[in-house]
């Protein structure tokens, strides 16, 4: 049994890092994951 004075703390899961959302800079699609090159127009993406 926990004595007074006793602290107990409890870890929250941590959420996924936040990923910024991107778009194209010619066709403005918003890219999905880590893609390379834009799935609708083929642009390099940086």
């Amino acid at each position: 049994m926990p004595s007074i004075g006793t602290i107990f703390t409890f870890s929250q899961p941590s959420a996924p890092p936040a990923q910024k959302e991107r778009y194209c800079s010619k066709c403005g699609t918003k890219i999905v994951g880590e893609a390379q090159f834009c799935p609708s127009c083929g642009e390099t993406l940086l």
